[in-house]
C-alpha cells in the first residue's frame, strides 16, 4: 500500500508533518540511501529485494516534492526531483537490475542539495 494512498488521509498528514521536520538535505539522502541499499541488492541479483527499494525511493520523492511544494522549495530542485522520480519508476516498471543507472540517479539526487553533497564527499 502506498503511504500516500488517499484512503488514509490522517496519516498521511502526520507522515508529511514527520517527513517536514527533516531538514531538505536530510528528506535527500533518505532517498538515496534508498538508491545505496539496491545498489548493494543488484550485486546480488536480488530482483525483489531491489524492486521494494525503488518502491520505497518512489514514495519518498512522492513525499519530498509535496512537502516542497508546501515550502516553496525552487523549482529547479522540484523539476530535478521529479526527473529522478521518472528514472527510477522506470526502473522499477521494467524491473530492471541497472547497476549504471542506479548509480546515476542517486548521484544526481545528492547534487541537488548542496549540504547532501558536501556530506557525501568527505
Amino acid at each position: 500500500m502506498n503511504i500516500l494512498d488517499e484512503n488514509f488521509p490522517e496519516s498521511q498528514c502526520q507522515l508529511l508533518e514527520k517527513w517536514r521536520s527533516f531538514e531538505p538535505y536530510k528528506r535527500i539522502l533518505m532517498i538515496a540511501n534508498e538508491t545505496g541499499r539496491a545498489k548493494a541488492l543488484i550485486e546480488g541479483g536480488h530482483v525483489d529485494d531491489v524492486m521494494d527499494c525503488y518502491e520505497r525511493a518512489l514514495e519518498l520523492f512522492e513525499i519530498t516534492l509535496e512537502a516542497g511544494r508546501i515550502e516553496n522549495v525552487s523549482a529547479d530542485i522540484l523539476a530535478g526531483l521529479r526527473r529522478l522520480r521518472e528514472r527510477t519508476a522506470g526502473l522499477l516498471s521494467e524491473r530492471k537490475l541497472d547497476p549504471r543507472e542506479n548509480n546515476n540517479i542517486r548521484e544526481s539526487l545528492i547534487r541537488l542539495d548542496s549540504e547532501a553533497h558536501n556530506l557525501c564527499k568527505t
